[in-house]
């Protein structure tokens, strides 16, 4: 009676490994088509793994994605918890031959101890146009056949390691010098428009008031001329005018 147990038992395990073995092989099948269609269109970097510093818990995390078809494609990114995740852009489309950075980040209130079993879904599909707006993406994954919509799963891994959260630091780094470079290339631009144009007009002043000043001249001359062969009378009362007015403009001017 114990031997007849003792068989019966090995034969039910050995049919639960069996079916086990079957299932893992369906599934390795079926994950190796869905990489093998979405590589027709996209080659996505990294490729199954996005990681998650431990020590930069604020990072934002890179993902890549190459068109490598001939027309354009179009994107989309799902997880399975969306409230802990910030992704930019979630949607879009990428034309032949380019490629778009997406970055991924965590939302205020969470850890990256909490990432662990996330995982990330991108949905892609060849579009007719590489010009889609975000409403007529909505409409075309809303309305979308369930046989054209190629996957690619990626899962979260909480690194503890500082090797890479260095090299996403540095690159963050290098990002953000960037722009204070390319933001102090434009004022000192601005500021060397706005130099050319006060010299230009500091310029006109200067040659405005030596005009003034040679009037002046030549009118006190002329006023000393008169005044030494007595003939000054209204031609006199004229030029004191002159005179006075040249003095105003000029004193005034600087």
């Amino acid at each position: 009676m114990t031997s007849t147990r003792t068989i019966t038992h090995q034969v039910v395990r050995g049919k639960i490994r069996s079916l086990c073995r079957e299932r893992t092989r369906t599934s390795e099948s079926k994950m190796g088509c869905d990489t093998a269609e979405i590589a027709d269109l996209l080659t996505v970097s990294p490729g199954e793994e996005v990681r998650f510093p431990t020590d930069l818990p604020n990072a934002r995390i890179p993902i890549t994605l190459n068109n490598i078809n001939a027309g354009p494609v179009a994107f989309k990114v799902k997880t399975t918890s969306p409230e802990k995740f910030r992704v930019k852009p979630s949607s879009g489309v990428v034309s032949p031959g380019c490629h778009v950075t997406i970055e991924l980040a965590l939302c205020e209130g969470f850890s990256v101890s909490q990432v662990a079993s996330d995982k990330f879904l991108l949905l892609a599909t060849p579009v007719s146009s590489d010009c889609l707006c975000q409403k007529e993406l909505c409409k075309l994954w809303k309305n979308l056949p369930n046989d054209q919509r190629f996957e690619h799963k990626l899962r979260c891994v909480v690194e503890s390691g500082r090797r890479d959260g260095m090299s996403v630091m540095i690159g963050m780094q290098i990002r953000d010098l960037g722009d204070k470079l390319e933001c102090l290339q434009e004022r000192l631009d601005a500021k060397q428009r706005t130099s050319e144009r006060q010299w230009r007009a500091q310029s006109r002043r200067t040659r405005l008031g030596l005009l003034l000043g040679a009037l002046l001249l030549v009118v006190i001359t002329t006023d000393v001329l008169l005044a030494l062969t007595g003939s000054r009378g209204s031609a006199g009362y004229a030029l004191c005018m002159v005179r006075k007015s040249a003095l105003v403009g000029w004193w005034s001017w600087f």
